[in-house]
């Protein structure tokens, strides 16, 4: 006897000698219950880079998923927060399978944003100086960064430095977290 999951079925049990009509043989009703939770796996760690205004648009993940389930061949899957949300900081990414019982299971992984554009830099224009003091340039500068508002800004050699006659090329470093 074989009875499909979320079916019920009425048999008729015969003894020996068996029934003339169904009516006057037992009748035993079978029905099937998926009690068991579908078996999900989530991805590992995943590491995003954001864009030029520091957003991520979250991916779907479900597909990376590994989901079975014991009678539902394809159990639901979703994603929280869903695809296409926007984020700005690392978070953590709920998955959850459903069976066609509303049996359901959850795995989790974490996002990681790691901003991969480093700051860009608008240096002063050359200048032809008597002063033998180099000065401060990063004053003059013009950082811009994707998801850091406040650089951290340096020179090489640094204001204060004795200069000697001829050329002394200045370079300007700009960090972001």
């Amino acid at each position: 006897l074989i009875v499909t999951p979320a079916n019920t079925s009425t048999y008729y049990l015969r003894g020996i000698g068996g029934c003339v009509t169904p009516g006057a043989c037992t009748e035993v009703t079978v029905t099937v219950e998926d009690l068991i939770s579908p078996d999900i796996i989530c991805p590992g760690i995943q590491t995003l880079s954001p864009g030029s205004n520091c957003e991520v648009i979250l991916p779907d993940f479900t597909g990376q998923a590994i989901v079975s389930d014991n009678c539902d061949q394809n159990p639901l899957v979703v994603q929280t927060p869903v695809a296409g949300t926007v984020i700005t900081n690392n978070m953590t990414v709920t998955i959850i399978a459903r069976d066609a019982s509303q049996n359901e299971n959850e795995c989790t992984f974490e996002i990681q944003i790691e901003d991969n554009i480093p700051p860009s830099v608008t240096c002063p224009q050359a200048e032809t100086t008597c002063d033998n003091t180099l000065g401060d340039y990063t004053a003059n500068l013009v950082v811009i960064d994707n998801c850091d508002g406040n650089p951290s800004v340096s020179q090489s050699p640094a204001a204060g430095t004795s200069l000697s006659l001829g050329t002394t090329t200045v370079s300007i470093t700009a960090t972001d977290v």
